[in-house]
């Protein structure tokens, strides 16, 4: 049994749990958790008529894994709180019911507004959905990449705010789409042309169109179509036939494209998420469709070549796959500034689900070999149906938001889930693309003047934001204080964070893990109403931060957030 054994020892520069050699001191076993914890005290379980018993003190259990100390590249990365704004969604300027550019200046309060004691969200980089010239309300299949959409407020407006954020100390980062463009885009009318097209080796075609059993296919769906009738010829389009894949092996495009970034870089962007970057260059069917060398040269040469402009600037990978390929993505020379850890949000949304932590345990600890804050922590995005479905309660919503909130490496907040909103009514992707109530009262809940491009559901205009900052206890004020939090203790930000592999029923119904090179600071994350028995180490600890008041003794009442330092 670990108890008042736990000491930090230093090798170089990194730091771990180790144990002093005294008698009676059990070293911590590292693996998963069927093989952590042996000899470590557990909760009591429930009795035999059903009723729970009373949880005891825990000595600190052993440790499963150790998320390192942040130190990924740029450094104003490693402390950013980041905010990803769905832009036709946020807030309307002009009353045409679409969200604007004009309109995220104008909310800018909402999300920092650098006043002691405010009811803003002190997040300090903001992640925009595309707003290059589209025919369609995503956004990512671009017709023109150097001009921002007129319905947005075109160039003038990103210029404004680009000013805006910056007076308030904030970063932009815009959603690059290297991948392919639309099939209006007059590069590809020029290709489809003829073989003779100025711009026909801009994309990828084919005199006929490979048979499916040649092994073409999506890498996450072989018997999707990727290959479209073109009339001259067979283009490959991985996503569907209306966004044609860009052949980034043919060095023209390499060069326009590279030279797209670093446009916009001068004009005052702080850089970019760059959209599906693991399909950029295809060498083949099947494994050749995805994570390819050639993928892997054309963006180290987007990170080198960047850097000529910005030399902090920040790429982040959208690498929807495990995380072991993610880390390919986050190793060697001039690797990408960071990749979203999406192992680790299927976990989350899936131990809300079930009311398991281990779960969420699991999916953590796959991200244990990444180099140290490389990995984008967050809770829900544009693609994913939103938190409010999988945690049934704003507490455990907290519970989702404070996971990327207090761990090391960028938190994301996805708008609308600092709300607690539930999906909107409309079909599809756009469910989670509904636009945001600003004002319980108001006509179509703040947002516009207009008609709002989808409905607001009537769930909405009581989660508005005005509302819930009269409400000390709501989701966003709570996300509010969680961001605080992590600005005033540094170990949460910087790490190391060690993830214990709680014993027993404390394995399924909560997380916990201590961060800091002392270990000076403890993170419970509740998933159920049980009582959870904290370490002994942190039983004179000062409770800095709990979603419920009542701690008694040395237990917690889930569910919910607690946050121990000592």
């Amino acid at each position: 049994m670990l108890n008042r054994c736990l000491v930090v020892a230093a090798l170089g520069a990194a730091v771990v749990l180790g144990v002093a050699s005294a008698s009676g001191c059990a070293a911590p076993t590292q693996g998963n958790a069927s093989q952590a914890g042996a000899g470590a005290g557990g909760a009591e379980t429930d009795s035999s008529d059903g009723s729970a018993t009373t949880a005891t003190p825990l000595p600190l259990p052993p440790l499963q894994c150790t998320l390192a100390a942040a130190a990924a590249e740029p450094t104003w990365l490693r402390d950013a709180v980041g905010y990803q704004i769905w832009v036709r969604s946020f807030r309307d300027s002009d009353g045409d019911g679409h969200g604007d550019l004009d309109g995220i200046v104008a909310g800018l309060d909402a999300l920092r507004d650098n006043k002691p004691g405010g009811l803003d969200l002190d997040v300090d980089t903001l992640w925009l959905s595309p707003i290059f010239v589209s025919p369609s309300d995503h956004g990512y299949d671009a017709t023109d990449y150097l001009h921002v959409q007129p319905q947005f407020g075109g160039d003038a407006a990103l210029q404004r705010l680009l000013t805006a954020a910056k007076a308030r100390g904030m970063r932009v980062l815009l959603d690059l789409v290297l991948n392919h463009t639309s099939r209006e885009h007059p590069w590809f009318l020029d290709s489809k042309s003829g073989a003779g097209a100025e711009h026909r080796n801009w994309y990828v075609w084919r005199d006929v169109a490979p048979d499916a059993e040649h092994g073409w296919g999506q890498p996450w769906n072989a018997k999707a179509k990727v290959w479209h009738d073109g009339g001259t010829g067979a283009y490959y389009g991985l996503f569907w036939e209306g966004m044609p894949d860009l052949n980034l092996a043919w060095p023209p495009v390499a060069d326009a494209m590279i030279g797209v970034a670093k446009y916009w870089l001068g004009q005052g962007a702080s850089g970019f998420r760059l959209d599906a970057v693991r399909y950029l260059v295809e060498s083949g069917p099947g494994a050749g469709q995805a994570d390819t060398v050639q993928t892997h040269a054309f963006l180290r040469r987007l990170v080198q070549e960047s850097r000529t402009v910005r030399g902090d600037v920040a790429l982040i990978g959208e690498v929807w796959t495990d995380t072991a390929t993610v880390r390919t993505y986050l190793e060697g020379d001039d690797p990408l500034s960071g990749a979203f850890d999406f192992d680790t949000t299927q976990g989350l949304r899936k131990g809300l689900e079930l009311h398991s932590a281990a779960l969420v345990r699991n999916a953590l600890c796959k991200g244990a070999s990444v180099p140290g804050g490389a990995l984008q922590h967050f809770a829900g995005n544009h693609d994913m149906p939103r938190i409010a479905g999988f945690a049934g309660s704003d507490a455990l919503r907290v519970v989702a938001l404070a996971l990327p909130l207090l761990l090391p490496g960028t938190p994301w907040v996805y708008q609308g889930d600092e709300l607690g909103l539930p999906d909107g009514d409309a079909s599809g992707d756009r469910a989670y693309r509904t636009p945001l109530p600003w004002q319980a009262a108001a006509p179509a809940a703040g947002f516009s003047t207009g008609t709002p491009w989808q409905p607001l559901p009537a769930s909405y205009p009581p989660l508005a934001v005005d509302a819930q900052d009269a409400d000390p206890k709501s989701v966003r004020s709570r996300v509010r204080e969680l961001v605080a939090l992590r600005r005033s203790l540094a170990a949460l930000r910087q790490g190391p964070a060690r993830i214990l592999a709680a014993e027993g029923d404390a394995s399924h119904t909560a997380l916990m893990w201590v961060s800091g090179a002392k270990a000076e600071v403890l993170v419970v994350l509740a998933f159920d109403a049980a009582e959870v028995a904290l370490p002994q180490e942190f039983a004179d600890a000062s409770l800095r931060f709990s979603t419920n008041a009542a701690r008694d003794g040395n237990t917690v009442q889930g569910p919910g957030v607690f946050v121990l330092e000592r």
